[in-house]
């Protein structure tokens, strides 16, 4: 089956990925939040696809469990959630679970070095 480059929304595509992300989003709307999950479709999908909304149906349908694994994680992670907010174009073509358990555990390896106390992921 062949996806059509052309879609009824080739107008609108970026109103309606940003109206899906908030939708998913829908109990934590903030600003930093939709920011991170739109970060995750772009890593994931890829920008230009995005902007496809079969395409991104089709993602979200196979990948919506590690989408959103993915996106709890970056929560917890500030130093990621700060690399975003700074740079949203700069978009990680590799690895991104890779990435972020490497993140999670560099933080997590500092509280303890530090003596702090570990916030339950």
């Amino acid at each position: 089956m062949m996806l059509s480059d052309f879609t009824p929304f080739e107008d609108t595509s970026d109103l309606y990925f940003k109206d899906f992300v908030n939708i998913i989003c829908n109990n934590e709307t903030s600003a930093e939040n939709t920011s991170v999950l739109s970060y995750i479709f772009k890593c994931k999908l890829g920008k230009e696809n995005t902007l496809n909304p079969t395409r991104l149906h089709i993602f979200w349908w196979e990948n919506a469990s590690s989408t959103l694994a993915a996106f709890q994680l970056i929560l917890k992670c500030p130093s990621i959630i700060n690399e975003i907010i700074m740079d949203d174009d700069k978009i990680y073509t590799e690895n991104l679970e890779e990435y972020i358990v490497n993140e999670i555990s560099s933080l997590m390896l500092e509280k303890i070095s530090n003596g702090q106390e570990i916030i339950e992921l």
